[in-house]
């Protein structure tokens, strides 16, 4: 079983890297390499670089994370189904909650659909044992009772090799499931070419400080931790959580590495923050110009896509090579369809669309009348 672990600062690096690996162990023509991509975005686009590069695309089956493991149930059977579960309730604490409301038992729906999510990539503790409460009681008339099953209720045995490509986090069930296929490539990217695992954000810093003086730690020690901490830069160990720990993970697994960091100039602002990064540094008075920009928005979401459409418009570069990013996307979409339509193409991705779909409206609306 070979495992190999493939770092670079850039996603053209990493496809270096892929295409080096892939020249040195070639395949049978007959058989297709499997590669695992973090989104849509990352696969269009791998596909067409190694059309690119190669001519042609070919051999390979490129697929997002979520799509290599059984999912026999998707966002919308998982509401239909704790909607219906939650209106058959006798629990008098549910029942006082929902008060007969509508509303309520479609917003409890959809929240606990997210949570149900979330519990069967993390928690295999709550679908074991007795029923502690109405929402386990929910939990497990449906996925220990009945017929459907969640990730860490699961054993997928990948009898293939696996490439994992630019996927940055990922629940540690799926880790396990990977580290058993028979060989696995993880292309992973890494903005500095020094050790970062043990980095720590201002808010972690502080509070190993206070854990460590309430543990009686002399404040010298303490001041030396705090002085190393403070030694990397700001960015990387604000910002580079996830990063961290999926690192963690991947240290706790015998791997062999490999890495390919490209040269560049930092000739803009942008670029000077990627090499402060990759060198572990700091750049005191930088010179300033437009590749940072921070925009003044307003008091509202509202008037923050507005302000994002004017500057994509002034922006002369092709709408397909934008990404806007956001931590949470859902409470903006209706306003990128208000703001962005007719003039600025787009697509969402990461969200469900369900609560926009009048399929799932209509749907609801016979649940309603069934009632």
């Amino acid at each position: 079983m070979t495992q190999k672990l493939f770092f670079s600062s850039s996603l053209n690096g990493l496809l270096d890297l892929l295409e080096q690996q892939i020249a040195e162990s070639p395949i049978d023509p007959l058989k297709i390499r499997t590669l695992l991509v973090p989104n849509g975005q990352v696969r269009q686009w791998l596909f067409l670089e190694i059309a690119k590069r190669q001519g042609i695309a070919m051999g390979l089956k490129i697929l997002e994370v979520e799509h290599l493991y059984p999912k026999a149930i998707n966002p919308l059977q998982m509401f239909c189904l704790i909607y219906a579960a939650l209106s058959e309730s006798s629990d008098p604490q549910l029942l006082s909650y929902l008060g007969g409301k509508k509303r309520r038992l479609m917003d409890l729906s959809e929240e606990l659909s997210r949570l149900f999510f979330k519990y069967g990539l993390f928690d295999p503790l709550l679908f074991e044992g007795k029923n502690r409460g109405w929402q386990q009681e929910i939990l497990h008339k449906l996925f220990v009772e009945g017929p459907w099953r969640l990730p860490v209720q699961q054993k997928v045995v990948l009898e293939e090799p696996v490439i994992c490509f630019g996927i940055d986090d990922l629940p540690p069930i799926y880790w396990e499931f990977l580290f058993g296929a028979p060989s696995l490539s993880i292309y992973l990217f890494s903005p500095s070419v020094h050790f970062w695992t043990d980095l720590a954000s201002d808010r972690e810093r502080k509070q190993m400080h206070r854990y460590w003086k309430s543990r009686g730690v002399a404040k010298n020690s303490c001041d030396q931790l705090d002085a190393y901490l403070k030694e990397a830069p700001k960015t990387l160990a604000n910002w580079g959580r996830l990063g961290r720990e999926t690192l963690k993970i991947l240290d706790l697994y015998d791997l062999e590495t490999e890495s390919h960091y490209p040269a560049f100039e930092p000739d803009t602002l942008l670029k000077q923050v990627q090499f402060d990064l990759l060198l572990f540094q700091e750049t005191h008075n930088p010179q300033i110009d437009d590749s940072i920009k921070v925009l003044l928005t307003g008091s509202s979401r509202l008037k923050e896509i507005e302000a994002l459409r004017n500057e994509i418009l002034k922006m002369d570069i092709p709408y397909h090579e934008i990404s806007v990013l956001a931590p949470d996307i859902e409470p903006y979409v209706p306003l990128i369809e208000f703001v962005f339509s007719p003039d600025i193409p787009y697509r969402i991705s990461d969200f469900d669309i369900a609560p926009q779909s009048s399929f799932r409206q209509g749907l609801v609306r016979l649940l309603d009348l069934s009632a």
